[in-house]
This record gives C-alpha cells, sequence and structure tokens, in this order.
C-alpha cells in the first residue's frame, strides 16, 4: 500500500509540477485525496525506505508518462541553462 500510495503521489505531482515532489513531507492536500481515491486508510502514509524503490518508481512514472530522462540536461537547467546544456 505504501508503494503504490507513493507512486500515485508522484504521478500527480509531476504531472502538475514538472518534477518529482519530496515524500519526506507532502502536503496532506495531495495525499488525502489520492489515499481516498486507493480507499487506502488514514494511517497509511506516503514514503519510500530505499534509493532503489524510489529510482524505480520515478522511472515508472517517466515511462507511463513519456518523459525521458537525461541527467545532463537536468544538470544544464539546475545550472540556469534553459536549454539543458551542461556548461
Amino acid at each position: 500500500m505504501v508503494e503504490e500510495l507513493s507512486e500515485r503521489i508522484w504521478l500527480k505531482g509531476y504531472r502538475r509540477l514538472g518534477y518529482f515532489p519530496k515524500l519526506k513531507d507532502p502536503p496532506d492536500a495531495v495525499v488525502e485525496p489520492v489515499r481516498d481515491v486507493l480507499n487506502f486508510p488514514a494511517s497509511v502514509a506516503a514514503e519510500v525506505d530505499a534509493v532503489r524503490t524510489a529510482k524505480r518508481q520515478r522511472d515508472l512514472v517517466r515511462k507511463r508518462l513519456g518523459v525521458e530522462y537525461s541527467a545532463a540536461q537536468a544538470r544544464g537547467i539546475a545550472e540556469g541553462d534553459r536549454t539543458g546544456r551542461p556548461g
């Protein structure tokens, strides 16, 4: 249940924000509607225990949305180059 909730929150977050929100402390306004749709009890929290699980879930969301991840392009954007070219 926890993994499914986390994956769905990432899917919703990526669709709306264009990036994966942190699961450390997601807003209740995001978690509660997703939890309700999945019919999960309020005790189920959105969290990921392992780095590999988080990577796999993000990869699944990208695949579902048809998004390709490029570390070089992401680094370029983070450095202020909107084209995504590093350096």
